[in-house]
C-alpha cells in the first residue's frame, strides 16, 4: 500500500513490481501533466489573440480554456521529502504519530 499525495494506491506483488508499477505511473502521470501544459501554451495565445474584424471568439472553446486553465492550476505540485522519525522507545500501542 502506498501513500502518495491524497490517494492511496494498492500494489500486488514483490517489492521490484510495486516499483515497476510506481515508476510507470509517475511516468504516466508526468506526461498527462506536460500534454495538459502544452494545450494550455497554446490556447492561451489563441485567447490573448485578438479576433479578426467582424468576428467573435467561439465561446465553446473559451469555456474549454476554462477549464482547462484549473486543471493546469489544480495539478499536483511537485514531490517533498518527508522525515519520519521513530523514537527506539514504545511505552504504548502507537507506533507512528502524525502532526500536521
Amino acid at each position: 500500500v502506498e501513500l502518495h499525495g491524497s490517494s492511496l494506491w494498492r500494489h500486488r506483488g514483490s517489492y521490484e513490481d510495486f516499483l515497476e508499477a510506481k515508476q510507470a505511473r509517475l511516468e504516466a502521470q508526468g506526461q498527462q501533466a506536460a500534454a495538459a501544459r502544452n494545450l494550455y501554451r497554446r490556447e492561451l495565445a489563441w485567447v490573448r489573440k485578438q479576433p479578426k474584424a467582424r468576428e467573435s471568439k467561439s465561446k465553446s472553446r473559451l469555456e474549454r480554456f476554462e477549464g482547462l486553465a484549473a486543471t493546469v492550476a489544480a495539478a499536483p505540485p511537485p514531490p517533498q521529502a518527508v522525515e519520519l522519525e521513530a523514537g527506539m522507545q514504545r511505552l504504548g500501542t502507537s507506533v507512528l504519530r502524525f502532526e500536521a
